[in-house]
C-alpha cells in the first residue's frame, strides 16, 4: 500500500523505517483529541489547557501532563497506520481485512480493532509527567518563528526540505 505522505506522530522502527501508529490524547473535560508534534519535545495542549502531550525519545513515546494532577480525565487513543494510510472509504470488509492482515505489529490484531483507547501509562510507550518539559518558550526559541514553524510542520507531516 502506498504511503499517504502524512507522517504520524508515532514510533519509527529502526530496521524497516515503518511508522507504527498514531497516539493522541483525549481530554474528557473538553472532548478535544490532540496529537503530539512528532520527534519534538514541545507540548500541545487540549482546548481547555488541562492536559498537554508531547513526544520523547525521537517520537517513540508520548508523555502527558495533567495541570490538576489527578490524572483521571484523559485517555490515549491509538490509531493503526494501516487505517490512516488506506486511501479509500472503508467498509466492514475492508476494516476486517486490515485487522486480520496488519502490516504492523500484532497489537491491533490482538485488540481486534484499528482504533484502541487505553489508559495513559498502560503500555511502555506512554507515561504521565509531573510537569511540562523544560526549555525556552516558543517566543525565546533560538530560531525564528517562521523557521521553527517549518521545522515543526516538517516533523509532524514528514516533509523533507
Amino acid at each position: 500500500m502506498a504511503s499517504s505522505g502524512w507522517r504520524c506522530a508515532g514510533r519509527r522502527d529502526g530496521a524497516n523505517g515503518r511508522s507504527t501508529r498514531l497516539k493522541a490524547l483525549q481530554c474528557l473535560d473538553c472532548g478535544d483529541v490532540v496529537a503530539p508534534f512528532a520527534n519534538v519535545q514541545l507540548p500541545r495542549s487540549c482546548i481547555c489547557r488541562r492536559h498537554a502531550i508531547w513526544a520523547v525519545d525521537k517520537g517513540r513515546r508520548v508523555v502527558v501532563h495533567d495541570r490538576r494532577g489527578t490524572r483521571d480525565r484523559a485517555f490515549l487513543i491509538r490509531i493503526s497506520n494501516d487505517f490512516l494510510k488506506h486511501h479509500a472509504e472503508t467498509d466492514a470488509a475492508t476494516i476486517q481485512r486490515l485487522i486480520q492482515n496488519p502490516s504492523e505489529r500484532t497489537y491491533f490484531k490482538q485488540q481486534r480493532s484499528l482504533i484502541v483507547k487505553t489508559l495513559i501509562g498502560a503500555r511502555e510507550d506512554s507515561a504521565w509527567a509531573d510537569g511540562l518539559p523544560s526549555g525556552p518558550p516558543l517566543s525565546e526559541a533560538p530560531v525564528g518563528r517562521r523557521e521553527l514553524f517549518a521545522r515543526l510542520a516538517a516533523s509532524f507531516l514528514g516533509w523533507r526540505g
